[in-house]
C-alpha cells in the first residue's frame, strides 16, 4: 500500500520543487548544485576549500587501523533513558519497571546518558530552555520536532542526551539525513545516511569542536526500515523551516535501541562539518555495518531534500581507525 501512495508523488527522485529549493538556497548562499555547489563552498568559508581535515571521506576497510582488540581498551556504553522519557515509554509502548539498557562499543571514556538535574533541552527555535521539572532532578520528556532546513531534513528537541568522548561531554543537538549517504565504505555510496550531531556541553576542556555519529542505510538489505526511520520518512515531505512535532510518540530511547547493533562496530576519524562553515575538529564515528531502509522510505527523504551529499574529501594523511 505504501508504494501505491508513492505513485501520487511528483518526481520522487527530483527532490524539492525547483522554486522552493532555489529560494532556500539563495537565503543561505550555498547549495549542492551549480555555482553555489560544493566545489564553490570556499567562497562561503575558506576552510571548505583549503582545510586538511574535511568531511565526508571514502573509507577503505583494508586501510583502517584496528584498535580495541584488547578488551581493556573498549568501553561498553550503558545508556539509560531519562526518568521522564522512560515513563513516557511505559505509557506509549508498555514495559515494566526496569529501564532499558543498551550496550554499544564506543571509545574509551565514552557513554551516552540522558536526563539529570542540570540537563538543558533544545527548543524548537534552536535555543535552550530549562529542563528541571521537579526536585528529584528529572526532566520533562523531550518532544522531537522535525523541519526542512533548506538543505536537509532535521530532527531537533531530542532532550539533549550526551555522549562523553575523551573525557568531555557533547550534547546531541540535531539529527540530519543525507541522500545519498555522504560517507562511503569500500567505494560504495549507500542510499541514506543519518547523522547525529553533538556540540560541546558543560565546563572543562573539549578536545573536539563537535562529535558526529553516522549510520548508513541500504535499500538492498532485507527487512525494511527501523520503525523510527519509517516514522520520520512518513512526515519528511510535510516538513517546513519551522520546527514542529510531526511524529507523535517518538523518543530518543527508541532511536538508540534501533541503532544499537549497527554501532557496535564503527570507524573513527578526525573531520569536519559536512556543510559550510565546514568547521574542523569534529570527531566522526561511522557505523561499519549499514542498516536496511525500505525503498518507499528512501524515496520520501529524496523527495524532501534531493541530492544533499557533499562529495568525499581527501584524507591528507589522516588515519581512520576501526573498533570491533
Amino acid at each position: 500500500e505504501v508504494d501505491a501512495d508513492l505513485s501520487t508523488f511528483k518526481s520522487p527522485l527530483a527532490g524539492p520543487s525547483v522554486s522552493q529549493q532555489q529560494l532556500m538556497e539563495q537565503s543561505s548562499g550555498w547549495s549542492y548544485h551549480g555555482l553555489n555547489g560544493p566545489a564553490h563552498w570556499g567562497a562561503v568559508a575558506e576552510v571548505c576549500a583549503k582545510g586538511k581535515e574535511q568531511s565526508p571521506i571514502a573509507i577503505q576497510a583494508s586501510l583502517a587501523v584496528p584498535i580495541g582488540n584488547d578488551i581493556a581498551s573498549i568501553s561498553l556504553l550503558d545508556w539509560h533513558a531519562s526518568p521522564a522519557d522512560e515513563e513516557r515509554r511505559k505509557l506509549t509502548m508498555g514495559g515494566g519497571d526496569q529501564a532499558p539498557r543498551i550496550f554499544l562499543s564506543l571509545p574509551v571514556n565514552s557513554r551516552f546518558k540522558a536526563g539529570g538535574r542540570s540537563r538543558r533541552l533544545l527548543s524548537a527555535s534552536g535555543g535552550q530552555g530549562g529542563g528541571v521539572s521537579s526536585g528529584d532532578g528529572s526532566v520533562p520528556a523531550a518532544t522531537p520536532k522535525e523541519m526542512y532546513s533548506g538543505h536537509s531534513f532535521e530532527v531537533e528537541h531530542l532532550g539533549a542526551p550526551t555522549l562523553l568522548i575523551d573525557g568531555a561531554s557533547y550534547a546531541l543537538r540535531r539529527i540530519m539525513t543525507r541522500t545519498p549517504a555522504e560517507h562511503m565504505l569500500d567505494g560504495r555510496q549507500y542510499d541514506l545516511e543519518i547523522q547525529f550531531i553533538h556540540e560541546p556541553e558543560g565546563a572543562g576542556h573539549h578536545e573536539h569542536s563537535a562529535v558526529g555519529v553516522a549510520v548508513l542505510f541500504d535499500k538492498a538489505l532485507p527487512g525494511g526500515s527501523p520503525a523510527f526511520v519509517s516514522k520520520l520518512a512518513s512526515v519528511a515531505p510535510d516538513a517546513t523551516r519551522v520546527a514542529r512535532q510531526l511524529v507523535h510518540g517518538l523518543t530518543f530511547s527508541e532511536i538508540d535501541a534501533a541503532l544499537s547493533q549497527s554501532l557496535k562496530e564503527y570507524y573513527r576519524y578526525p573531520g569536519s562539518l559536512t556543510t559550510p562553515p565546514c568547521t574542523q575538529g569534529v570527531a566522526w564515528f561511522v557505523g561499519r555495518h549499514p542498516m536496511a531502509v525500505g525503498e518507499a522510505d528512501a524515496k520520501r527523504f529524496v523527495m524532501t531534500e534531493g541530492n544533499n551529499a557533499r562529495p568525499p574529501q581527501p584524507l591528507h594523511g589522516r588515519t581512520v581507525k576501526y573498533i570491533a
